[in-house]
C-alpha cells in the first residue's frame, strides 16, 4: 500500500481521476529461510544506492509478521507507467554488467518473487504529511462485490472518521495488473503490537450504535477478505522520501 501505500504522492505526468493517486509496483520476494540478513544487506548496500543514483525517490520495504515470515514487500513509486518503458532505477545506476549480477546474487537468495502493479487511492487513505515513518501495519487485501464499490467508499469512509479520531493513518490502493486485479490493499499503521491489541479505529472510537450502523454497511456480502496480514515497516532496507526523514 501500500500505501496510498506510501507516505508521499509522486506527481504523475498525466492527470490522474479523482481520489487516485500514482502508479506503483508492490513486488515480494520470498526468502530462503536463514538467509533474511543476506538478502537485507543486498538491498541496503547494493540496491538502495544504485536505485537512487538511478534516480528512485523513495520506496518503503515491509517485512511479514504473519504468515510466512520470510516474505519482504517492497513497494516503489512512479511518475507514470512509462517509467517501466526502459531500465529500472538499480540497472541504470549499476549499469548493465554490474545488474544482472546483482540479480544472480538476488536469485541465490529468494525461492519465489510476486509483483503486481496498483494505483494509489487518496479517496481511500489518510496520511499526515511529515509523519515519522510506520512501525506496524495491518495490510487487507479485499475483494468488493460486483457493481458495489461506491458502497464500498462508504465504508471506508466511515473507517477513516474514526481513524481520524484515534490519530491511526491508512494507507490504500487497488491492484491493477497482476494477480488478484480489481482488489483493494490497505495498510492500517500502529504504533506497536500493543496499540494494535487495543483493537482497529472504529472499535475504539466509535458508540454501540455508531459500530452497529457502520457493521451494517458491510452487508450481503460485500466485503471478502482475501488475505489480512501484519507488517513490520523495515526503515534501513526502505528508502524514505525527504518529508518523512525530517
Amino acid at each position: 500500500m501500500l500505501v496510498a501505500l506510501t507516505l508521499g504522492t509522486i506527481h504523475a505526468q498525466t492527470p490522474a481521476p479523482a481520489g487516485v493517486g500514482s502508479w506503483y509496483t508492490a513486488t515480494t520476494y520470498v526468502v530462503k529461510p536463514g538467509m533474511m540478513e543476506e538478502f537485507r544487506a543486498l538491498v541496503i548496500k547494493e540496491l538502495n544506492p544504485a536505485a537512487k543514483k538511478g534516480g528512485l525517490q523513495q520506496s518503503q520495504v515491509w517485512r511479514f509478521a504473519t504468515g510466512n515470515p520470510d516474505r519482504v514487500l517492497r513497494i516503489t513509486l512512479h511518475g507514470s507507467l512509462a517509467d517501466r518503458d526502459g531500465p529500472t532505477a538499480a540497472e541504470k545506476g549499476m549499469g548493465a554488467e554490474a545488474y544482472r549480477a546483482y540479480l544472480k546474487k538476488r536469485i541465490a537468495l529468494v525461492t519465489a518473487t510476486n509483483a503486481y502493479i496498483g494505483r494509489q487511492r487518496l479517496d481511500m487513505g489518510y496520511t499526515v504529511a511529515g509523519s515519522p515513518a510506520p512501525r506496524l501495519a495491518e495490510r487487507y487485501v479485499v475483494q468488493i462485490a460486483q457493481g458495489r464499490n461506491a458502497e464500498y467508499l462508504k465504508y471506508v469512509q466511515a473507517f477513516l472518521a474514526a481513524a481520524k479520531k484515534t490519530g491511526h493513518q491508512r494507507a490504500a490502493g487497488q491492484i491493477v495488473f497482476g494477480p488478484n486485479a480489481g482488489t483493494f490493499v490497505s495498510n492500517t499503521y500502529y504504533a506497536s503490537w500493543a496499540d494494535l491489541e487495543k483493537g482497529r479505529p472504529p472499535d475504539r472510537s466509535m458508540s454501540a450504535s455508531e459500530l452497529a450502523a457502520f457493521t451494517q454497511l458491510n452487508s450481503n456480502g460485500l466485503i471478502t477478505v482475501v488475505s489480512r496480514d501484519v507488517m513490520t515497516y523495515d526503515a534501513e532496507m526502505s528508502m524514505a522520501p525527504p518529508a518523512a526523514s525530517r
